[in-house]
């Protein structure tokens, strides 16, 4: 690719600001602040036939956008991510926007009366992504695929030493679509039959927490379905004029089968907008640390308790359908408001053990999914 460190510009396009903005926020999410490649700080522009491809890499998930311009001067240049996002911000809406590499790297943008000139770094840095073409795509439903990312995405593990925690099973078999996440103290669980199709060969693989995250956020721009694939050792998912790829985790998947299985003989049911309003009061008052609240359940009334070293103690109290004993069990109150928050069942079931037991936790409902989330009881 040839360098414009003298004489002569390479690349001049125009876009529309609101546009040019658009993809430019999608991008920032895949930009690390912090990072040992300053050129991955920078996002890579190549301008040809009418439209300009905007890339943004971390090594292991990026970005590839093809956006609509003028293209006067095909070429490739590098921009500074997030200097080159609040530049645009800040201009008119229903402006032009004009880019023009200059000598050394930098990059001229004109808007109006508006003037910038950024420093960009030389192209031939930049690292090389796979260049996805005819490999075999599944396609799959574009709001289905969000709604189950939606109820996984926040049991998986950060930056676990357990390498296969820090992103989910996805798993495509049949007609069947399965997701599971896990952090090791809680596992999120759901699958959906795929109407109208049915994947010749089964795919298995572990997405990055990043990567479907940075996902959700381009399909509320879908259309009705999302292309996905693999290529090499990289996952691939192209949702209309936007390409996202990942590494592949390669790792063990913990075992999850015997825990969305779990035969508990206990039944708990409550009311799911009653339940969180009860568990955000009661957890003001939690152990910062441990965000603890203890569940003593007996007949149809559930008390809901916690306290913390600073001796502030709170409790309330929610009615319930409950066929067992008298139980006292402790959960990590937020990550039972992370799983109510994701359903929209008006009750939800807590079946149980013992205090030392995994909750086994089902939404009560009809709809297309089966969600199944495991809880690990904590020591009060």
């Amino acid at each position: 690719m040839p360098s414009s460190k003298s004489g002569g510009s390479d690349l001049e396009i125009q876009v529309s600001k609101q546009s040019f903005f658009k993809e430019l926020q999608l991008l920032q999410g895949i930009i690390e602040r912090k990072n040992t490649m300053p050129i991955l700080a920078n996002l890579l522009l190549t301008a040809s036939k009418g439209s300009v491809e905007l890339t943004a890499s971390d090594l292991e998930v990026a970005l590839r956008i093809q956006a609509e311009a003028d293209v006067k001067q095909s070429g490739s240049a590098t921009l500074p991510a997030k200097k080159i996002f609040e530049i645009v911000r800040e201009l008119p809406d229903l402006s032009t926007v004009s880019l023009k590499k200059l000598d050394n790297n930098f990059v001229e943008i004109r808007c109006g009366s508006s003037y910038f000139k950024l420093p960009g770094m030389p192209v031939e840095e930049y690292p090389s992504l796979p260049e996805v073409g005819g490999e075999k795509t599944v396609t799959l439903p574009a709001a289905v695929l969000k709604e189950m990312i939606r109820r996984v995405i926040f049991s998986i593990a950060q930056e676990d030493i357990r390498y296969a925690m820090n992103g989910a099973l996805f798993l495509v078999e049949g007609n069947r679509l399965l997701l599971v996440g896990t952090d090791g103290h809680r596992l999120a669980y759901v699958s959906t039959e795929l109407e109208g199709k049915k994947v010749p060969e089964k795919i298995e693989v572990i997405i990055s927490k990043k990567a479907l995250g940075e996902l959700m956020k381009l399909l509320p721009e879908a259309k009705e379905e999302v292309q996905f694939g693999r290529f090499e050792n990289f996952l691939f998912f192209r949702v209309d004029s936007r390409l996202l790829l990942s590494r592949n985790i390669e790792a063990q998947f913990p075992n999850y089968d015997k825990f969305i299985s779990l035969k508990n003989d206990k039944m708990a049911a409550f009311n799911s907008v009653s339940l969180m309003k009860t568990i955000k009061r009661v957890a003001v008052v939690s152990n910062e640390r441990s965000r603890a609240v203890e569940f003593s359940l007996s007949g149809g009334m559930a008390k809901l308790s916690s306290a913390n070293p600073e001796m502030a103690e709170g409790s309330d109290s929610v009615e319930i359908q409950y066929d067992g004993g008298p139980l006292k069990i402790g959960f990590n109150s937020q990550y039972l408001i992370d799983f109510l928050g994701a359903i929209s069942a008006e009750e939800v079931t807590f079946e149980l053990q013992t205090e030392s037991t995994a909750a086994l936790i089902r939404p009560k409902g009809t709809d297309q999914y089966d969600y199944r989330y495991v809880l690990m009881p904590m020591r009060l």
